[in-house]
């Protein structure tokens, strides 16, 4: 086979991804390309730095032949084998085109060294070398790193440059948190970039700006602990013990050998509590023998802590919360934590804190709040580390001795007030110090501005609702918590404030209603359609009010007019003649007044005074119009004419979770609420609802027919649906609405709500009951039987439903049961302002109720009438 029968098999060409052959070369272009590779490349040769070189990171941009011809020329007469020993004239020169001094032989000896042998062999491993990329870099580095090493032992003043570069007393630093080693630069960059060049520190120096260092050299905060050692995850304190709390008298603690000053160690107590070291000399003094917070700041000084950053009041403060968690851990498990009682453990507690807060900057959930950066609202566990009697100057609420608490995370303190449930829990030892409480909802009260969390006034202070604060269990982590803190109804308290959040089912939804406050301080209550008649009434006897107010104006007006007319009567009746001789338009605004039309004073005008006189007469019209609005406004505002009305509405509710003891109903008001949530809110439906507390005026203990009464906290209250068991709704109290019949109602308790579809048989007489001297209530009673044939009587209470009609049939929605009276074998009924009768009722069952009474009636005339007479006889003998 020939040679060229090898080279047409050989080369075939290209191919598509799909394995499609693209069309073969043609002999004519192999041998084109033969040609092309064998011969040379003038570029490739006489090139010093391969075309493949970038600078700073960007392809370097290609020469003109010129400037690569002066380049090679230069280099090659500055060759250490040249002959010529003349300095050529090269280098770089100033923007006015001075040259700047050349550099030496030995420079450019040392320049081609560098220049060539790396360059080349870069080049070189770039071509052959299939790995070139990590080749490149490693050879980058060593090269890197050799020439700092030559400078750094060449400047022997570096060290103090940098020094002084990274310096963190005299310039503000940033933290880093996430930082997890505690070490952090002064200023981070966002990308380490490896020079090509070695460059003189010195003169870097100048340029960086005063916060920033190289990472190799920053100085970096030494790390006290090391946070990586901790068990992930950690251990929590109920599995290490795996026990209960024990509670030990003080013999017994003796009896176990523990020492005097664990056994009576309080927070107070610690501050001051110093350790005796026993393996140092006796000989030695007594406070050369001790080992406190002093002693302990210069150890932490010692071993790489900032002084700067910690005093002796920060050791001190933490050296006291230590020593009394340490002390408490002993007393309650003895054999576990004996052996915690030492130096080393309290330092290796402060190490701990401060690689926390200081490396990391993680602050304790009491710091963040005393310092403002979070809401004292957050849920948290504290411990009780205080319990001590208020000054009566700041409590002036009762004479009774008023108890405060103060709390602690164990890092830092505050002092906080107290409701009266926490009082008697107080008074009752369910609350001690030690107690840890989960708090939700507390309030800072006192100062406006950040304070230091060492430095808390007695005036700045939490509050807590007893609704929102609970016994957390003895092994809870203390700080902030995630907390799903739902409250059982009855496990609210009537006078504990705050709930932070119920799991509730509806069990009824009541109409909304109206609140207004009169003038006299009198607060009434209307339903949809009486505020609707209240504010048509307010409206026309405003609209009366500002009637007489402009009619005054008016009637001043006319008197003022009347006025300027006497005195000038001659004139006035020649105006119209001489409204062309008029010079200002104020003359003929006063012509216009005394009653002559504008439109023919207008027709006496020219265009250019027309137009200024219908400017002038507007602005005069419109102040006119001004002061009249400021005059019924300020007659509307001293008359006191209008209305302060909120509107609100209730529902029941009960717990959604079963309690083993007896559940609890309550009432919740919605106040102020929007016509959406109105509609959203279904009977039988599960809620969550955030933010609510109890209503005020509510006594401890409650009544045993007395309902708990919640209220919203305006707009931060939130409804959340939630899903529902059919079990869990069946077991509740939770009863769908039902019309039930008058002979069916033994056993209902007083104040039980209920619904009915009845005949009115009988209305009695109006009567008013004064309830004192200065309100009265009109009082209407009406006789009712429905097809049970067992009558009742209403009370009906206030001026609504004057529309009732004898023998006309309503249904009425939440009618409260009284009592029964057995002589006349009449059950009693009373409305409430929840109470609602319809006689055209949109609910179903209501309807299907009124069709079946409807019937009832046309098959039972004679017994209507029966029951009518005797219903007539009652009320005549009442």
């Amino acid at each position: 086979m020939s040679t060229k029968e090898t080279d047409s098999k050989t080369l075939v060409g290209f191919s598509f991804a799909s394995g499609r052959s693209l069309p073969a070369l043609s002999a004519k272009d192999l041998q084109a390309a033969r040609a092309l590779l064998d011969q040379d490349d003038p570029v490739i040769n006489d090139a010093i730095l391969p075309s493949e070189l970038r600078v700073n990171g960007r392809p370097k941009p290609i020469l003109s032949d010129f400037a690569s011809t002066e380049i090679n020329h230069k280099h090659l007469d500055s060759r250490p084998g040249n002959t010529s020993k003349t300095v050529v004239k090269c280098g770089f020169s100033c923007a006015s085109g001075r040259s700047l001094p050349a550099p030496s032989t030995e420079a450019l000896e040392k320049a081609y060294n560098l220049v060539n042998n790396q360059s080349f062999a870069i080049a070189k491993d770039m071509i052959d070398d299939k790995n070139m990329g990590d080749r490149i870099r490693a050879r980058k580095r060593s090269f890197i790193d050799a020439n700092m090493q030559e400078i750094n032992t060449k400047t022997p003043s570096m060290k103090r440059i940098t020094t002084k570069i990274v310096n963190t007393e005299d310039y503000p630093q940033r933290t880093h948190p996430k930082n997890v080693g505690g070490n952090s630069y002064v200023c981070q960059s966002r990308k380490s970039l490896d020079r090509l060049h070695p460059c003189s520190l010195q003169t870097a120096s100048k340029l960086l700006p005063k916060t920033f260092a190289p990472p190799s050299e920053a100085k970096r905060k030494l790390s006290l602990f090391n946070l990586n050692s901790l068990p992930q995850p950690r251990v929590k304190l109920k599995d290490f013990v795996k026990t209960l709390p024990l509670s030990f008298s003080e013999n017994e603690l003796c009896n176990l050998g523990l020492l005097q000053e664990i056994i009576n160690m309080t927070p107070s107590s610690s501050s001051c509590f110093q350790f005796t070291m026993s393996e140092i000399d006796p000989s030695l003094p007594h406070e050369k023998r001790t080992w406190g917070a002093r002693e302990l700041l210069a150890e932490l000084i010692r071993l790489g802590a900032e002084p700067g950053s910690i005093d002796e009041r920060w050791v001190k403060n933490h050296y006291r919360w230590i020593v009394w968690k340490i002390a408490s851990m002993i007393r309650c498990f003895p054999n576990e934590f004996q052996n915690w009682w030492c130096i080393e453990k309290v330092l290796e507690q402060l190490r701990y804190r401060y690689e926390r807060e200081y490396n990391l900057a993680q602050r304790s959930i009491l710091k963040r709040i005393i310092e403002r950066d979070s809401p004292a609202t957050y849920p948290m566990v504290l411990c009780i580390s205080d319990i001590f009697i208020e000054d009566s100057a700041i409590i002036d609420t009762t004479p009774d001795v008023y108890y405060g608490i103060e709390l602690t995370d164990c890092w830092y303190k505050i002092r906080a007030y107290i409701d009266q449930p926490l009082q008697r829990a107080i008074l009752k030892s369910k609350l001690r110090i030690g107690s840890k409480l989960e708090i939700c909802g507390a309030k800072l009260i006192g100062e406006s501005e950040a304070v230091p969390a060492l430095e808390v006034p007695s005036s700045l202070r939490l509050k807590l609702s007893a609704n929102a604060t609970r016994l957390a269990r003895w092994d809870a982590r203390l700080g902030s918590k995630n907390l799903q803190a739902y409250s059982l109804l009855r496990s609210i308290s009537p006078d504990g404030g705050f709930v932070p959040a119920i799991d509730v089912i509806i069990i009824r939804k009541y109409p909304m209603l109206y609140r207004e406050i009169t003038a006299d301080g009198n607060v009434v209550v209307r339903n949809a359609k009486e505020e609707e008649e209240a504010r048509r009434k307010h409206e026309e006897a405003n609209a009366l009010f500002v009637q007489k107010i402009i009619d005054g104006y008016k009637d001043e007006q006319s008197k003022s007019g009347q006025y300027r007319t006497v005195g000038d009567n001659m004139r006035r009746r020649l105006s119209l003649k001489d409204i062309k001789d008029e010079s200002t338009v104020e003359e003929l605004y006063e012509i216009m007044q005394s009653g002559i039309e504008m439109t023919n004073i207008v027709e006496y005008l020219s265009g250019e005074r027309r137009k200024l006189f219908d400017d002038f007469v507007r602005v005069k019209e419109q102040e006119r119009m001004d002061h009249l609005q400021d005059r019924i406004s300020k007659s509307l505002e001293e008359a006191n004419k209008s209305r302060s009305v909120t509107p609100f509405f209730k529902v029941r509710i009960c717990d959604y979770q079963m309690s083993k003891k007896e559940a609890r109903e309550a009432t919740l008001t919605i106040w102020q609420p929007d016509e959406l949530l109105y509609d959203t809110i279904k009977e039988g439906n599960r809620y969550k609802v955030y933010s609510v507390t109890t209503a005020n005026h509510q006594s401890y203990p409650l009544d045993h027919h007395a309902l708990l009464r919640l209220s919203s906290t305006g707009r931060s209250t939130r409804w959340m649906e939630a899903p529902i068991d059919p079990n869990m709704l069946q077991s509740s109290r939770y009863i769908p609405r039902c019309i039930m019949l008058c002979d069916n109602l033994w056993g209902l308790n007083q104040k039980d709500e209920l619904d009915l579809v009845v005949l009115i048989l009988v209305i009695l007489n109006e009567t008013v009951s004064e309830r004192d001297s200065t309100a009265c209530t009109r009082i209407r009673k009406i006789m009712v039987v429905d097809k049970s044939k067992q009558m009742a009587l209403i009370e009906i209470r206030g001026d609504r439903y004057n529309v009732l009609l004898e023998k006309s049939i309503v249904a009425i929605k939440n009618l409260q049961y009284c009592a029964y009276d057995a002589k006349y074998n009449v059950h009693f009924f009373t409305t409430t302002v929840e109470t609602e009768f319809k006689t055209k009722p949109s609910e179903a069952y209501l309807q299907y109720a009124i069709s079946e009474l409807k019937q009832w009636l046309e098959c039972n005339i004679s017994i209507a009438s029966t029951l009518e007479l005797t219903a007539s006889r009652i009320c005549r003998e009442c």
